[in-house]
C-alpha cells in the first residue's frame, strides 16, 4: 500500500458524507427554472437565466437561517 492508497483510504469516509449531504439535483420540468418560460429541453431557456438562477440559489444558501 502506497501513500496514495492511504490518502484514498483516509478521505473515503469524508467523501461519502459530502455525497450523502449533497444537493438535490434539479429535474427538468417544461419551464425555466429562473423565470418561467417554456423549454423543451433543459432546466433553463438560455445561459443568463442559469446564471441568474445559481446566483439567487447560492445567495439563499448563505443566508444564516
Amino acid at each position: 500500500m502506497d501513500e496514495i492508497d492511504r490518502q484514498l483510504e483516509r478521505d473515503e469516509p469524508l467523501l461519502a458524507a459530502q455525497i450523502a449531504i449533497r444537493k438535490p439535483t434539479l429535474i427538468a420540468r417544461g419551464s425555466c427554472y429562473n423565470c418561467e418560460a417554456p423549454v423543451t429541453i433543459g432546466l433553463y431557456c438560455d445561459a443568463d437565466c442559469r446564471v441568474d438562477h445559481e446566483k439567487e440559489q447560492y445567495a439563499l444558501a448563505q443566508r444564516p437561517w
